[in-house]
């Protein structure tokens, strides 16, 4: 039942009743089932340790972090410098044969956003397929971006598919990473120089633009971690 379930974008009563009384034949069935159903094993440990314990057993979405105080050491000059785009993190997966899924940090799907696939989808040119687009999506509004918290509320409805829809398709993605999918879905560390990734998402925003819901991180080559607080003081 659960399977069938699992087949279905939504349960009708009828289902739920049903999986109610198969589930309810004893207490520790009926939180097996509860915690499936939560998708909260709620057992104590994380994917990374469950991982590590045994190779690939659950999957977890890859995560490309940005760098903090404590990597500040690990820095060679002349370095990029960026903004951090306050919006919601996105992977924009683009099948090699041109089928584009977004997903959250976590693994979540993204509903709603057919403008901004249909945008990517009929301009973007089939050699950049097979890649997964990196950025933040935000929500621009009267030619206004929203802040963190009324886009990210958006983007939120956007995984039930419950939001605003003249809201959700004003969507912009903000890029500043591209990652070869096979290596994205392998955990595989890229051999591909920052520089040429950025040269490449430089080309698709370039290619999309504003007009098509895409853009470029403001983006600077700094040689000094004096010019890089500059360029954080200025944005």
């Amino acid at each position: 039942h659960l399977d069938y379930l699992a087949s279905r974008d939504g349960a009708s009563n009828a289902d739920k009743a049903k999986l109610f009384s198969l589930a309810s034949h004893s207490k520790e069935l009926f939180e097996i089932v509860k915690r499936i159903c939560t998708k909260d094993l709620k057992c104590g440990v994380g994917v990374s340790l469950v991982n590590t314990v045994v190779a690939d057993t659950v999957f977890e979405i890859p995560y490309c972090r940005c760098s903090t105080d404590k990597k500040i050491g690990n820095i060679r000059y002349p370095a990029f410098v960026q903004e951090k785009a306050d919006g919601l993190f996105c992977n924009c997966i683009i099948s090699e044969m041109g089928e584009i899924t977004f997903l959250t940090r976590d693994g979540k799907e993204l509903l709603q956003l057919d403008n901004l696939r249909n945008a990517i989808y009929n301009f973007l040119p089939s050699k950049y397929y097979g890649n997964v687009l990196q950025g933040e999506l935000r929500i621009r509004h009267d030619g206004k971006l929203l802040s963190r918290q009324e886009g990210n509320g958006i983007f939120t409805s956007c995984q039930f598919g419950t939001a605003d829809q003249a809201m959700a398709d004003k969507a912009v993605l903000c890029l500043w990473n591209i990652v070869n999918i096979n290596d994205f879905w392998v955990y595989q560390e890229t051999s591909v120089p920052y520089v040429e990734a950025f040269k490449k998402i430089g080309e698709i925003a370039a290619i999309l633009g504003p007009a098509h819901c895409v853009e470029l991180v403001k983006t600077k080559v700094v040689y000094t971690y004096e010019e890089a607080w500059e360029f954080y003081l200025m944005i």
